[in-house]
């Protein structure tokens, strides 16, 4: 389709644009104060796509930030090109995959909407065959399916993923709880400050407690924390972050923690100087022993392994 030909440009007052509508939103959560200072030293050189919706209101079709960017621009009207109502549903959303492809390859979160609005607009076999190799996912499999679970998580979960605090298979497993459920184990993990891959460690235990045990996540995350705050009420927050977790993967596997103590026990027993760590194999899974002997020079480090060779 030619756009071009099938839209006329106009000048349209800023005010009669709804941009808080979400009928073709496509998130992006980056800052806006490049763009605004953009518009104010050239204005938009790309006019966006508008277009009416079923109540006669003018909404964005494309360009939604540039719009919101000359608005704090304090623009007062700007150039767009209005799309007429006989356009077809398919057109427009073949246009916003399109005009955002950079994005949606570059961001979980606009490939995760935009194969969503892709399945919802179009039969299977046209996205699998016209858009889905563009955008570098696999048209079948279990990416998909999940990717479009994802793309209805409430938008404080969208912004977390964005920011990269939450990983895909996070996000994916967020899929399986309540609203409520997610709102408290992000409130949760973000409390003390872990990492993705630490949140993406943490939301697993607590989803595999929370299924073990029969009772909501939200019950498990109060347990937890009356425990930690019992047992170290003095602790900084880093000491309660190392202890919640550990709570937590002993809840998850108690022969796991059981064997831990017993190892911890063994170890202080031998009164190893402070040189020396002996470590035990990742969750136990062989009796391998690795020994970590700390030497102050190369020299040291030399008649050490000599004595042991």
């Amino acid at each position: 389709m030619n756009w071009h030909e099938n839209t006329q440009t106009l000048m349209m007052s800023l005010r009669e644009i709804n941009l808080w509508d979400r009928t073709y939103y496509l998130p992006c959560f980056d800052g806006l104060d490049d763009l605004v200072e953009s518009v104010k030293r050239v204005g938009i050189l790309s006019p966006p796509f508008v277009t009416r919706n079923e109540h006669g209101q003018m909404i964005p079709v494309t360009g939604r930030r540039r719009l919101m960017a000359a608005l704090r621009a304090e623009a007062e009207s700007t150039a767009v090109r209005e799309v007429p109502s006989c356009v077809s549903e398919r057109n427009l959303v073949d246009v916003i995959f399109w005009d955002n492809l950079w994005r949606i390859r570059g961001s979980l979160v606009c490939a995760a909407i935009m194969i969503e609005r892709l399945f919802q607009a179009l039969p299977l076999q046209v996205v699998a065959e016209q858009y889905m190799q563009w955008m570098g996912i696999p048209p079948r499999g279990p990416r998909v399916a999940r990717l479009r679970s994802i793309a209805n998580l409430e938008e404080r979960c969208l912004r977390d993923i964005w920011s990269g605090r939450i990983l895909e298979k996070t996000a994916a497993l967020l899929t399986r709880l309540t609203d409520e459920e997610r709102s408290v184990i992000l409130d949760f993990c973000f409390h003390f400050g872990w990492n993705a891959n630490k949140n993406a460690e943490v939301v697993q235990a607590l989803y595999d407690v929370s299924i073990f045990r029969n009772r909501p996540v939200v019950e498990i995350i109060s347990e937890i924390s009356e425990t930690i705050q019992k047992k170290y009420p003095d602790a900084v927050l880093s000491q309660k972050a190392d202890n919640m977790r550990e709570l937590i993967k002993s809840m998850k596997s108690p022969d796991l923690d059981h064997h831990e103590s017993l190892f911890h026990e063994w170890r202080d027993n031998l009164e190893l100087p402070s040189n020396i760590l002996v470590r035990h194999a990742q969750s136990f899974e062989s009796e391998a022993l690795t020994i970590e002997l700390k030497v102050n020079s190369k020299e040291q480090a030399e008649e050490l392994i000599k004595k042991i060779l």
